[in-house]
């Protein structure tokens, strides 16, 4: 009786343990909208590596003006913004190679997104810290595609081949921007211990 009784004990403290997520963050961030539509890929992709991180993270829906229109109580411990994004793909050149039924047109395509990554303090929209954010990615890709044959022949463009190098920008910056927005917030909790103490 004695032996199942501490069994049970110990399973339950097991148990009650393991309920405990410890890769979770108590720091709510909320990301803002940018005025440009240049940002929304990286807003989305920074919002997705946030949680990955363990933070509770959730997308604002307002711009930093919108926001302090609102005269609302803090709805997070820190907000984040990506002001001034800009996003640009260009192809340039292109070689075409040709076979009897289809050819490819190959282009050098550039993709590239910047801005300013800004942290306020969620309670007083205080600036906490700013980085500037680049990347850019360069990749020889077929732009277009042509089948024929006798009288017929079509060609096609493959904007969805420049669209996917775009988002893998996007979310190499989003990356970049997480790192920093982490080792800030974790750093400024660190130093409120300290305080605290």
């Amino acid at each position: 009786m004695k032996r199942s009784l501490i069994v049970l004990c110990l399973v339950f403290a097991a148990t009650t343990a393991f309920a405990f997520d410890t890769t979770k963050s108590s720091n709510r961030i909320g990301i803002l909208r940018g005025e440009s539509e240049g940002g929304s890929a990286m807003e989305r992709s920074l919002l997705s590596e946030l949680r990955s991180r363990g933070f509770d993270v959730f997308d604002i829906g307002l711009t930093y003006e919108e926001l302090l229109d609102q005269e609302a109580v803090p709805i997070a411990d820190y907000i984040v913004e990506i002001n001034g994004a800009q996003a640009r793909t260009a192809d340039y050149g292109g070689v075409d190679v040709v076979g009897r039924h289809a050819d490819v047109s190959l282009g050098v395509v550039v993709s590239k997104v910047s801005g300013e990554l800004r942290l306020y303090d969620g309670a007083t929209m205080e600036l906490i810290a700013t980085s500037d954010l680049s990347k850019r990615s360069t990749a020889l890709m077929p732009t277009y595609v042509g089948i024929g044959g006798g009288w017929i022949y079509a060609s096609v463009a493959l904007p969805f081949i420049e669209r996917a190098q775009h988002r893998s920008v996007a979310k190499k910056a989003a990356r970049e921007a997480a790192s920093f927005v982490a080792a800030t917030v974790r750093g400024g909790a660190r130093e409120e211990m300290k305080r605290e103490e």
